[in-house]
């Protein structure tokens, strides 16, 4: 009977920690680098890109411009290689991916990129509808947001985006206006954050219920 009661005990602790939720990063970049042949030029933000883990080798991209009527041909990432080979990866979405370690660029710019994202000239971002898909590894392959926090060959930025139906009227590209023009915009790391596992409520309870139970069945144990 004392067995059987630790047994239960013991099955109720297993449950609660399988209960826990899994630690997610979530990495975020601002489009405020403007890109030219090797260097890039500090501008007021254009958006944001983040990346965030969402379950076992899946990654949410999202990518949200100042204007809904901004438009994005191609956007290009890094994926950390070491000791990895860098996995098939699907979108949720269907956008064409190419995959290869520094082998794509943006247009006009020189750095390299692992990870090239292109949907064509209807990409439509921003607003209250941000563009917005899911990128899984395929079943032997490993992604996770740790992966994407990686420069590209020339060590300046993050990511590269190509910008479309931006108003560069004034001299220079202005964030939020449209027009005829496009541009190259860099990811600058804005923040990278680790969201360690915290218990929820209910599994936090039946993680002590079960703790306190095992305590007193041992003390009964020993008296006796």
């Amino acid at each position: 009977m004392k067995f059987g009661l630790h047994k239960s005990l013991l099955a109720v602790l297993i449950a609660s920690a399988l209960a826990l939720p899994a630690a997610a990063d979530t990495l975020t970049l601002k489009l405020t680098c403007v890109l030219g042949n090797t260097a890039c030029t500090s501008v007021p933000s254009f958006g944001t890109i983040t990346l965030v883990d969402t379950g076992a080798n899946q990654v949410q991209l999202t990518v949200n411009v100042l204007n809904s009527g901004i438009k994005f041909r191609d956007l290009a990432l890094n994926l950390t290689s070491a000791g990895l080979v860098l996995p098939d990866i699907t979108s949720s979405v269907g956008e064409n991916l190419v995959i290869s370690s520094n082998g794509f660029s943006n247009p006009n710019y020189t750095g390299f990129f692992d990870l090239g994202v292109s949907g064509g000239q209807g990409w439509n971002t921003s607003g209250p509808t941000p563009y917005v898909t899911t990128l899984a590894a395929s079943p032997t392959g490993t992604l996770t947001v740790a992966m994407f926090n990686q420069k590209d060959s020339l060590n300046n930025v993050y990511a590269a985006i190509h910008l479309q139906s931006i108003s560069c009227d004034d001299g220079t590209c202005t964030p939020g206006r449209t027009g005829g023009q496009s541009i190259k915009v860099g990811g600058i790391l804005d923040s990278y954050v680790t969201t360690n596992s915290v218990p929820e409520p209910q599994s936090a309870a039946l993680l002590g219920t079960g703790l306190i139970g095992l305590a007193f069945a041992a003390k009964r144990m020993r008296r006796k």
